[in-house]
């Protein structure tokens, strides 16, 4: 999960004190920014329910305040924590369509690849089945992903947005892989060079351990290889 909160999550934690519920808030120069402390105090604090009482209450009661759109974020992230992750998409994908523009844009953009991406089957590496595990997050995370590193290639998530971009791509090239693979063994060759051109066209193979594969199926369907399709086009099941 993404660590990285927004700067002003932490930062407006100087002057918060709790001796009991809810906490006590000082300096606050306006309500909103009393309440979204208060959501900020209970999300570090991990009391979800109370801190998305407290992000609410800003976002519906202060929706032209400053504190507004740091709401939504911390909001989303709420989600995230309690793995409510198509709640967590639906925030992000709202801010961004609403704030294409924002500070926050690009966190945003972060936090919904990754509420994407830890939807991922984490079983999927266990079983070879190519039929068995349907990937359509892990393409919507990969997507946002790339999306991230052209819009904001020196941005504070491009590290982890990266490497994360690299664990989706693996995953869906594996996907692949057993595609070919399964239609290599049916003797359905045309099948499986349309896999392995679509592999070698959208994907870096680096692995060792994959190049032996493909190099296998390669041996058992020789021939032209046909033209992949684009990755928007539906292959061959």
């Amino acid at each position: 999960m993404i660590k990285k909160t927004i700067f002003l999550l932490f930062l407006l934690f100087i002057g918060v004190t709790s001796c009991s519920k809810p906490p006590i808030i000082t300096r606050a120069e306006t309500t909103a920014e009393k309440e979204y402390r208060i959501g900020a105090y209970y999300l570090k604090s991990g009391d979800y329910d109370n801190a998305e009482v407290a992000f609410m209450k800003v976002i519906s009661d202060y929706v032209y305040s400053a504190f507004e759109p740091h709401a939504t974020i911390a909001l989303g992230q709420v989600y995230l924590a309690r793995k409510e992750y198509p709640a967590a998409v639906e925030v992000f994908k709202r801010f961004l369509k609403m704030r294409p523009d924002h500070t926050l844009s690009s966190q945003a953009l972060s936090l919904l690849g990754h509420s994407y991406w830890e939807q991922r089957p984490s079983s999927f590496f266990l079983f070879p089945n190519p039929a068995d595990r349907d990937l359509q997050e892990v393409r919507a995370a990969a997507r946002y992903f790339s999306d991230y590193i052209k819009k904001y290639p020196s941005g504070d998530e491009i590290v982890e947005v990266k490497k994360d971009l690299a664990d989706a791509e693996t995953m869906l090239m594996i996907k692949e892989l057993r595609t070919a693979e399964y239609y290599a063994r049916i003797k359905k060759c045309n099948a499986t060079k349309m896999r392995l051109a679509y592999i070698e066209k959208h994907f870096t193979v680096n692995s060792e351990e994959v190049k032996k594969r493909i190099a296998k199926l390669r041996k058992k369907c020789p021939g032209e290889t046909p033209t992949p399709p684009k990755p928007a086009e539906k292959l061959a099941q």
